[in-house]
């Protein structure tokens, strides 16, 4: 949200951090957030609606990152939950790719938030998990890929759509 002040007849944008009204009074920032519009109308601030293309534009932001959330909010693998986080995608493609090199390698691998809570992972079991984080990391893009051109042509308005969208991730990959 954007606001405008009017001071001796000269509307200009209100910037961030304190500011003084139209009747020369200091204020902190905050007051555009707590007061209503008649109350900010007396100091002759306004709230300035965003137009159509700021509207888009923080709707697609919102998108990439509900994409990137959903890219790091874990995998269900063989039972358990692993976290996906950027450190958890390193150590999944590192163990895929050893797992590749070497047809004998297992691995024990901590689980869950107990600290002594290990898991053996065969071989097989290691180049799956590889492939099923490369599933979740590709399904996060494709659909960032569909719902970017329905926010543009408008089929995507409301954050709540974009949070349905990618929905279905958390859900196919975390169940």
């Amino acid at each position: 949200m954007t606001y405008e002040i009017t001071r001796d007849g000269v509307t200009t944008p209100l910037v961030y951090g304190p500011f003084t009204d139209a009747n020369g009074v200091g204020h902190p920032y905050n007051v555009l957030d707590l007061w209503t519009d008649e109350a900010l109308a007396e100091i002759g601030v306004v709230r300035v609606a965003p137009t159509p293309e700021e509207v888009k534009a923080a709707l697609g932001a919102y998108a990439m990152t509900a994409r990137w959330l959903a890219e790091q909010g874990g995998i269900q693998f063989d039972g358990h939950v692993l976290p996906t986080n950027d450190k958890g995608q390193s150590y999944i493609a590192g163990a895929h790719q050893a797992a590749m090199a070497d047809a004998g390698l297992t691995k024990r691998w901590q689980v869950g938030n107990d600290p002594i809570a290990f898991v053996t992972f065969s071989n097989d079991q290691l180049r799956a998990l590889g492939l099923a984080l490369n599933s979740l990391v590709q399904a996060t893009f494709d659909t960032l890929d569909e719902v970017a051109p329905q926010i543009e042509d408008d089929t995507i308005t409301t954050e709540a759509e974009v949070d349905a969208a990618f929905a279905a991730i958390n859900r196919a990959f975390t169940s």
